[in-house]
This record gives C-alpha cells, structure tokens and sequence, in this order.
C-alpha cells in the first residue's frame, strides 16, 4: 500500500500499522505515519510479507457441495475480524459495517442466502460463501433489506457482505496455499492458485479492510510481525515506509 499527497489513503496506512500488534513501536510509527500524511507531498508506504507459514496459520470452514463443513465458528471470527477491521477505514454506511441493527454474520447468513436460493430462510438452509447467487439485486435480497434496513440501499449492502464473502474465501485460499507450497506443489499449480486468489478473493475497493483483518486474523493465530521501519526518507521527500513480516 502507498498514499502519496493523499491524506485518507495514509491515514490508513497509520491504522493499519497502529493495530498489528501491542507495544509502543506499532503505536508510535503509526502516530509518525499519520503527522506525514497530514503534510503536503508526503509519501507512505506499507509493505506486508506473509511466509507460508503464516498462512498455514489461518482458520476457515470448507465449503463442500455449497455448504461449509468442518470449522463454521473459524468462518465467524474471520467475517467478525473483517468487519471490524472496514469500521475505522471504509467511511460510513454500509461499507463500514457501521449501520443498525449489525451487519453481523447472522445478517450475512440470511443475506447468502436470500442472494442464492430464497427469503425467508428455510429450516436446514446453509450459507454459501462461495456463490454469489443469481440475483444479488433481485427480490428477495431486496425484501431481506427492506426488512432489516428500511431506506438502506440495496446497491450498497449487497456488494459490502460480497466482500465479507471474498475474504472467508481468501482466509480458506490462503490456508490451502500454504499447505500446497509445504507439500512441495507443481510451480503451475502454484500460479494458478494464486491467479484463482487475485481474480476471487480480492476486492480492490475493500483492500485496506482486508489487510488490517489479516493482520487481526494472524494476531487471533498468535502470529505477532516483525516491524522493519522506518525506512531512511527518500531523497528531498518527506516519506516514511514500514515493513511488517509474518513467519
């Protein structure tokens, strides 16, 4: 991540920095980060190197048949860790998850759901995380809304829980890397898992969310970064770069 002359995009980079682990050094560096972005020309970057290791670190449920099987609460605690992470750092409304009632994970279930199959749902439905559905605009999604949030657009629910949806995925996808790059994967394989991963798991608009809940993620897994920074300023700029390594 880099903001240059954007104050939002590097305050973002402050928080995520500020949140990734407990100490005075993610707090200072992330309180240094936000004083620059609030200068003219000022340039933050961000860089995140997670190891396989880490990543074999991850929780998720499977999705088998178009239901999750095994670990359903690992589906909970990465949808709640997304959600919280897009509070400080995706504006308002439903973006930030911030609306009432919640936009918690039995709000998602239903929504999955209502987007799939039908609304009400039926005793024995299960949510598919890896379906959109065929009408994330359609009738039943709207009746969901309306019932839960009445005047609330439907334009904007739908594509914040589509991106709650990508990144379960992206925990699972990323579980399912590491375990194939340690059982020694064919190079082909390996890129086009991580093809899949770009093209499925990542919405370009909901980014700074999905990397603080990463880093959320891999704190709940006891995986604490090593914090490489700052970096010397660059040449007649003021600029601050900050590396966090996962192992």
């Amino acid at each position: 991540m880099k903001a240059v002359s954007n104050k939002s995009a590097g305050n973002n980079i402050a928080t995520i920095v500020s949140s990734t682990a407990t100490g005075t050094v993610p707090t200072t560096l992330g309180k240094q980060i936000a004083a620059l972005a609030s200068q003219k020309n000022g340039t933050e970057s961000l860089e995140i190197i997670f190891k396989p290791t880490a990543y074999s670190r991850l929780s998720s449920s499977t999705i088998q048949n178009g239901a999750p099987t095994g670990n359903v609460n690992a589906d909970m605690s990465n949808y709640a860790a997304f959600a919280a992470a897009c509070g400080p750092l995706m504006g308002v409304g439903p973006a930030s998850f911030n609306i009432d009632p919640a936009m918690d994970y039995d709000h998602w279930f239903i929504w999955n759901i209502a987007a799939i199959n039908e609304y009400p749902p039926q005793d024995g439905d299960q949510p598919d995380r890896r379906s959109q559905g065929p009408a994330l605009e359609g009738g039943n999604v709207q009746n969901f809304v309306n019932a839960c949030w009445p005047g609330q657009p439907q334009g904007l629910i739908s594509p914040a829980f589509q991106a709650a949806s990508d990144y379960m995925n992206l925990c699972e996808d990323l579980k399912n890397l590491a375990q194939l790059v340690d059982g020694g994967g064919t190079w082909a394989t390996l890129l086009s898992d991580l093809g899949a991963i770009i093209k499925n798991d990542l919405n370009t608009d909901f980014l700074p969310a999905v990397t603080l809940a990463l880093t959320t993620c891999m704190g709940k897994a006891g995986v604490q970064p090593q914090i490489v920074g700052p970096a010397p300023n660059a040449a007649n700029e003021p600029s601050i770069a900050v590396t966090l390594q996962y192992a």
